[in-house]
């Protein structure tokens, strides 16, 4: 295998593995708003345990809270996300306008794009 083809190939399984964490991370940080557990840590808000606990950034953390309290509200989206139908970012796009009447359409046109 030659380098360009070795570095390629080592970049498709970062991606992949990338892909893969944030799916469990994002699963993790439902779980933990549900049961408000950054609360018993001494957190003020699921926010505020993704910087300061978890050392995401800022943006990474809005992002990945606002996806975890829309796929509480939702498991047809937990269930997208969850098999990789649609992305954390596109989640969180759609989030402001996602409602269970059109989560179904919402989605499919996520999923495409």
């Amino acid at each position: 295998m030659d380098f360009k083809t070795e570095l390629h190939s080592k970049a498709l399984s970062a991606a992949k593995n990338f892909k893969e964490a944030e799916r469990a991370l994002q699963e993790i940080l439902r779980q933990i708003d549900q049961y408000k557990v950054y609360y018993d840590l001494g957190y003020r808000s699921l926010m505020d345990y993704a910087i300061s606990a978890l050392g995401l950034t800022p943006d990474v953390a809005y992002n990945h809270c606002s996806v975890a309290k829309k796929s509480q509200e939702s498991p047809e989206v937990r269930r997208a996300l969850s098999q990789g139908v649609v992305s954390v970012s596109a989640v969180r796009h759609m989030a402001p306008v996602l409602t269970k009447e059109n989560q179904k359409e919402m989605l499919s046109l996520a999923s495409t794009l």
